[in-house]
């Protein structure tokens, strides 16, 4: 609903008298007043839409949270909150939204990653889609990242922008945002009026991530959940009752009974036999009518060389749009070039594919029987967008983004960050390093 000009020049000049008149008012007071009332939730036109990705140019946003949600635990809790978006002295929007915490192992973490739902209002009933600018289009739902392990805030979205570069490349999900993996930008959250800390604003492993049409049964989005050995995520055991369910999680896909439940299970155990049984001649021959081989070489040749340690087993996801044909998709990107899953340690540069603790024999088969188509795209993507100069391109281009002052801000905040020692040349350095052994390791198959 259109606010008249009329009542912005009340509100306006209430602010003005309340704040000449009262010689210290607060953040917190000055954010209550202008809180979000249900007449007051304005809905995004074309001309309201910042564009804030202006070439090399970036002004960090700020998003203001107003409600009752630092305490929530479980992604079972759902708060009610309003909200607004202002880059500069620009507001962006308002809108009303529902917030929950969001991740497996970070939810013990002091700083939480959150998803959040746009709403126009307050009984959270329709979505209010808003352009951020960021070139993903009209969405109601994003994921706020607080990216607590990796002090750096940058390997989540770099190495997902790196993997989407390697994507475009051999034109895999072309219709999707980011060619199939998240994309973010930084994002300073302020929750009722005080400094919450730095994040990244990102797109959720969720249906549109991936262009996904919610009313096709063959649409699915499934999720690895562990590293363990003998699983169905390392694709050595089918899955045969709920109990095995746990290991991958439905993102997107049939869900709602039992039967469409074991419908979509039963369309990823068809891919987890085919290679946990087939002959290595089987395997080559049939190979196309279980899974796409670009996708497989590209997701193994990126992880190798940033040593994603987390996404050998766990954090695949695997993605098909005809319930036959899945591709392997990256997600899950902080635990990468050296740094260990909870960003207390590094890991050595020459830490071996055959050393990783997670196995995954779907890896260990293309290495068999596709050697030689593996060790020619690793090379055709080393020559292109995975050498050495394009990834450390990327990684400034991400670091520009963030002032000083937004990081004298956060460091304030939270002085327990685990990884606060690894800065940006600790990722140069060992992109290098990790380069040269990888190299070596495939040219040596």
């Amino acid at each position: 609903m259109e606010i008249k000009k009329e009542k912005i020049h009340i509100i306006t000049l209430l602010v003005v008298i309340l704040i000449l008149s009262i010689p210290v008012i607060s953040t917190v007071a000055i954010v209550e007043i202008i809180r979000n009332k249900p007449d007051e939730i304005v809905e995004q036109t074309p001309t309201q839409a910042i564009d804030l990705v202006d070439g090399e140019n970036y002004i960090i946003p700020k998003l203001y949270l107003d409600g009752d949600f630092l305490n929530l635990k479980s992604k079972k809790e759902i708060a009610s909150v309003s909200c607004k978006i202002v880059v500069e002295k620009n507001e962006l929007f308002r809108s009303y939204a529902s917030i929950k915490v969001q991740g497996t192992s970070s939810l013990r973490y002091d700083k939480k990653n959150y998803t959040i739902n746009f709403f126009k209002d307050e009984q959270n009933n329709e979505k209010n889609k808003i352009d951020l600018g960021f070139g993903w289009g009209e969405q109601s739902k994003y994921c706020l990242k607080a990216n607590w392990i990796d002090s750096t805030q940058a390997r989540n979205i770099v190495t997902a922008r790196i993997a989407s570069n390697m994507q475009e490349e051999y034109n895999l999900f072309s219709n999707t945002p980011n060619n199939g993996v998240i994309d973010g930008y930084p994002i300073e959250i302020y929750a009722n009026g005080e400094y919450l800390g730095l994040y990244t604003i990102n797109i959720p492993k969720d249906a549109w991530m991936f262009n996904i049409d919610k009313n096709n049964e063959n649409h699915i989005v499934m999720c690895a959940e562990n590293n363990l050995s003998n699983s169905s995520c390392t694709f050595e055991k089918v899955m045969e009752n709920e109990k095995d369910y746990r290991d991958w999680s439905i993102e997107v896909g049939p869900d709602s009974t039992d039967e469409e439940i074991k419908s979509t299970y039963d369309k990823l155990n068809r891919v987890i036999k085919f290679v946990k049984d087939s002959s290595n001649e089987e395997f080559r021959e049939h190979f196309d009518e279980y899974l796409n081989l670009d996708a497989c070489l590209n997701y193994l040749s990126l992880t190798l060389l940033d040593n994603g340690i987390d996404n050998v087993a766990k954090n695949m996801l695997l993605v098909t749009y005809d319930g036959e044909v899945w591709y392997p998709a990256l997600y899950d990107l902080d635990s990468t070039w050296g740094l260990y899953w909870n960003g207390e340690k590094l890991c050595n540069s020459y830490y071996g594919f055959y050393e990783y603790e997670a196995k995954s024999k779907l890896w260990d088969r293309i290495l068999i029987c596709y050697k030689d188509e593996f060790k020619q795209r690793y090379n055709e993507l080393r020559n292109s967008v995975l050498s050495n100069d394009s990834i450390i391109y990327e990684f400034n281009k991400f670091n520009s983004y963030i002032t000083e002052d937004a990081w004298k801000r956060e460091h304030e905040k939270w002085t327990n960050i685990p990884s606060i020692e690894y800065d940006l040349n600790q990722i140069i350095n060992y992109v290098k390093d990790r380069g040269e052994y990888i190299d070596n390791f495939v040219n040596n198959l």
